[in-house]
């Protein structure tokens, strides 16, 4: 037992230990680069794995003081360097696990007294009318982590499970042939002037197509443009005369109104001053998604989930994200309905913001903003505060525990932003562990026992030669490195990166 603790608490080991931080560290940094802060965090910084590496290093940090008896009053400011790194990662443990964040969006004239979570859940809601179960989980997919869901609930003796297949960041939907049975789909791209816009159907429903009304489906719906499947064609039918124009040099052809044509792909159709253009069509469709990689940022993330009861499974596209309360989406396992959410969940404060003003500022014969600021009042209705304030860079409203940061602002200018944190304490002991390591730094140069004490007293014999002077160099080398080795390799460094 004794040779066990003595590995665990040896000097290698804290410095394999520094070894792996570093590498860990090292290697959130690129993830951050390539995939985005969400992917470091799902990776390393908020991994169990992480977790524990900082537990190692506290016990072995803590353990070394005693065994090297460094709270002797003679090796007190080594102590105090060793306790500063002890002091933070207490502080880091708090912003870790106790603290949280998020985000308050704010429009000009209006107030909040709510945020919406840094963290997202995967909420689960099974009923069948009578009874209801409910299941919620703190869980971060992403790119690199598609698969970080997996969850199980029990309902009247049946057991359902749960688990993400599939991240789609920036989403957009996209049909495609499935496997097993799918559905009709047709997509049409259709334009009134103002623009092109694909549209996608699903058999037997209609909906909006630019100025008209489409009805994709057996039925035949009144004032809408009429088409269905005929064997391996399609036929369409309107109130209204259609005029063709074929993309393959065809012959252009009208078609009178109130009877049933053929419905080609390719082929662009006039009626009602706007055109259509019949482009896919997928017997077996389904949605999918897929990243959307142009300008457009509106997009919101999509998890796919596996939804499976007995040897049932089903596929679903959950909408949302960070900063997104998300879509429900429901599932129909016989008479159960399985409703699934993704996203932040709100925090209510004990008090509000209103915004007064948004202001932003551009560059001198440029559009892009030089810098933007919230013009805010916090409104404490049980303290009777009314408290104006300026909101922008490096300017934070700090109060009751909680910092308001401007983080970015409505595209139409006339909303707001604000990251917000509240970590009174993780913040307090970090920032008093800083300042005791530069006390303890500080201090070591004047403690007569320290080594840089014992290497000033080498530099000042005056009657070394050249050789003496290179054996000092290396006797104060070897010298300073144990203090070196002390007061770097037990400390696990600035840890803050865990919940940043």
């Amino acid at each position: 037992m004794n040779r066990f603790l003595n590995i665990i608490f040896s000097m290698q080991t804290m410095g394999f230990l520094l070894l792996v931080f570093a590498a860990s560290i090292g290697t959130a940094t690129f993830i951050e680069n390539d995939f985005g802060t969400e992917a470091a965090k799902a990776v390393v910084y908020n991994t169990n794995w992480f977790n524990i590496l900082m537990l190692l290093l506290a016990i072995n940090l803590v353990a070394n003081i005693f065994i090297y008896k460094l709270y002797k009053p003679k090796k007190f400011t080594i102590f105090l360097f060793h306790f500063s790194f002890l002091v933070i990662l207490l502080g880091s443990a708090i912003t870790r696990f106790v603290s949280y964040e998020g985000m308050m969006h704010i429009r000009e004239g209006s107030s909040s007294s709510s945020i919406s979570s840094d963290n997202t859940y995967m909420d689960v809601i099974i009923t069948d009318g009578n009874d209801t179960v409910y299941d919620s989980d703190k869980t971060r997919p992403t790119i690199l982590t598609p698969r970080a869901y997996s969850s199980s609930v029990s309902f009247n003796d049946q057991k359902y499970s749960f688990k993400s297949v599939k991240y789609v960041p920036n989403a957009q939907e996209i049909i495609t042939e499935i496997d097993g049975e799918g559905d009709p789909y047709i997509v049409i791209v259709t334009s009134d002037g103002r623009g092109r816009q694909s549209t996608y159907f699903k058999y037997n429903t209609s909906g909006p197509l630019g100025p008209n009304l489409l009805n994709f489906g057996d039925e035949m719906a009144e004032n809408a443009i009429n088409i269905k499947i005929d064997g391996d064609a399609f036929l369409v039918h309107s109130a209204d005369t259609i005029y063709t124009v074929s993309m393959m040099g065809g012959v252009n052809d009208t078609l009178v109104p109130d009877q049933w044509h053929p419905f080609e792909l390719r082929t662009l159709y006039e009626i009602n001053n706007s055109t259509l253009v019949p482009t896919n069509f997928y017997m077996n469709g389904g949605i999918d998604f897929a990243p959307y990689d142009g300008n457009d940022m509106n997009f919101t993330d999509v998890v796919v989930i596996e939804a499976t009861s007995g040897n049932e499974t089903k596929r679903l596209g959950l909408r949302g994200g960070k900063g997104f309360e998300g879509v429900a989406n429901t599932v129909q396992f016989d008479d159960v309905s399985v409703q699934l959410r993704y996203g932040s969940k709100r925090i209510s404060l004990p008090f509000e913001v209103k915004l007064l003003d948004f202001q932003l500022e551009r560059y001198p014969g440029s559009n892009s903003p030089s810098s933007y600021a919230s013009e805010v009042v916090l409104i404490d209705k049980s303290e009777g505060l009314e408290m104006p304030y300026r909101i922008y860079m490096n300017h934070v409203l700090n109060y009751g525990g909680y910092r308001f940061f401007q983080s970015s602002y409505d595209k139409d200018e006339l909303g707001t932003i604000l990251s917000v944190n509240h970590d009174y304490w993780g913040t307090l002991f970090t920032y008093i562990g800083y300042f005791l390591m530069t006390l303890g730094m500080f201090l070591t140069v004047f403690n007569r026992s320290s080594r840089f004490a014992k290497l000033g007293e080498l530099m000042k014999n005056k009657d070394m030669s050249f050789k003496g002077g290179a054996a000092t160099l290396l006797v104060a080398l070897f010298l300073i490195t144990p203090d070196l080795v002390a007061q770097h390799n037990h400390a696990p460094g600035e840890i803050h990166p865990v919940d940043k």
